[in-house]
């Protein structure tokens, strides 16, 4: 399916088009072409779109780029790190409240003792993050 995709590429053609036309041509008729037709479109549409979408992750950031140690820097990469970001720290919120609901439960209510533990356990996750 994908050689087929590539093919259609190579040559200039929209590779929807040519799915759809040889499903016309190949003399499938009825429900059963339509559906091979609306299929085969379906596969070669989101083909298409993880390929864009992969390109597009794919292009550097020159801006950036200039400024390190010579690596592109690129849309994915810089996606990926505010990702990671994200997670890190919404996972630190939540083990965060979990301390200190731990905490009080076993009857610990110091504020400096739940925070400083709540601090501690951030800056390991930020580390590890």
């Amino acid at each position: 399916m994908i050689s087929l995709f590539q093919d259609s590429i190579a040559a200039g053609r929209s590779p929807a088009a040519d799915s759809v036309a040889d499903s016309a041509n190949a003399g499938t008729g009825g429900v059963a072409g339509l559906a091979d037709s609306a299929t085969q479109l379906v596969d070669n549409t989101v083909v298409s779109a993880l390929s864009e979408l992969r390109d597009f992750l794919q292009l550097p950031i020159p801006v950036l780029s200039s400024i390190g140690s010579g690596d592109d820097i690129t849309v994915g990469s810089v996606i990926g790190f505010f990702l990671v970001l994200t997670v890190t720290f919404t996972g630190s919120k939540i083990i965060q409240k979990l301390i200190s609901r731990g905490m009080r439960r076993r009857g610990i209510d110091s504020p400096g003792t739940i925070g400083t533990t709540q601090r501690l356990f951030h800056y390991v996750l930020v580390l590890i993050g």
